[in-house]
């Protein structure tokens, strides 16, 4: 039996369902109740809902097929803030020259939405499947993706020998591999006096010139696949030190987001910053 044609429009529709579902990082619960309902309504096994500590639920299901290789279908929930800015509102799709305008639509309840049609017509055709084929939605992706490594610990993606994540991407290509991700905090340390006095050593000045030296080497880069022109990136996300005291700080702290490509290590990473 053949499978099921997807149809754009019913891609559609349930992007605009997603995204008016709304489900900033930490607050998916409204989006994993619609997404265990889906599931229910499908008439998938193994139905779960998982908790995640200080981020929202991830949920995951199966549809059995036979013995050979698991399969999973992954994508994230969970998108960033509304920040201010929008010239529509956030939680509502508005088609504007055939794109489709909110919070999400791109990263990535688009994605996710070609996913859940896919699964819908893989159930509504009845085809046979050689293995089973797991799907999940996973929280936190925006900022530890606490969501998938819960997703792990379950065990449930033992023997699982394929996965696709239907994640947007810049290089308009099938991809065999992702950015990875590590934190660096650097840590900053001055002397304290009076702030009335010229004197001290003001760990924040001394951090913002490391900081502008990164800016600098953005255009040479820190790392780059020619199979998949994707490349390394390093981005500071946050700088705490100080305050309203009338004092020099003598301690400021840098947080550093490296992306690395395959085949970079945390330890080239690290030494990159240095």
């Amino acid at each position: 039996m053949n499978i099921e044609t997807i149809s754009k429009d019913r891609v559609v529709e349930l992007t605009k369902t997603l995204v008016e579902i709304p489900s900033e990082t930490g607050k998916e619960q409204a989006i994993a109740d619609w997404m265990i309902n889906f599931f229910e309504e499908l008439g998938l096994s193994q139905i779960t809902r998982l908790p995640v500590e200080d981020a929202g639920d991830t949920v995951y299901a199966v549809l059995e097929g036979g013995d050979g290789p698991k399969m999973m279908l992954n994508f994230h929930i969970d998108t960033f803030d509304a920040f201010e800015g929008w010239d529509t509102p956030p939680f509502k799709i508005v088609e504007k020259d055939s794109r489709l305008i909110g919070l999400g639509a791109h990263d990535m309840k688009g994605g996710a939405a070609c996913a859940l049609a896919a699964l819908e017509a893989i159930v509504k055709s009845g085809v046979k499947r050689g293995g089973d084929l797991i799907v999940s939605g996973t929280s936190d992706e925006e900022y530890w993706s606490r969501g998938v490594h819960e997703l792990i610990k379950t065990g449930i993606l033992k023997d699982c020998k394929y996965c696709i994540v239907p994640e947007p991407s810049a290089y308009a290509t099938i991809l065999i591999g992702q950015n990875g991700r590590h934190v660096f905090k650097l840590r900053f340390y001055g002397s304290s006096v009076s702030a009335a006095y010229d004197e001290g050593i003001n760990a924040i000045v001394d951090a913002s010139k490391v900081i502008a030296e990164f800016e600098k080497h953005k255009p040479k880069g820190f790392g780059y696949l020619p199979e998949y022109d994707m490349r390394s990136n390093l981005c500071v996300t946050g700088f705490h030190s100080g305050g309203d005291k009338i004092y020099v700080p003598e301690l400021a702290e840098v947080t550093i987001d490296r992306h690395i490509v395959p085949g970079q290590t945390v330890v080239e990473a690290a030494h990159q910053i240095r």
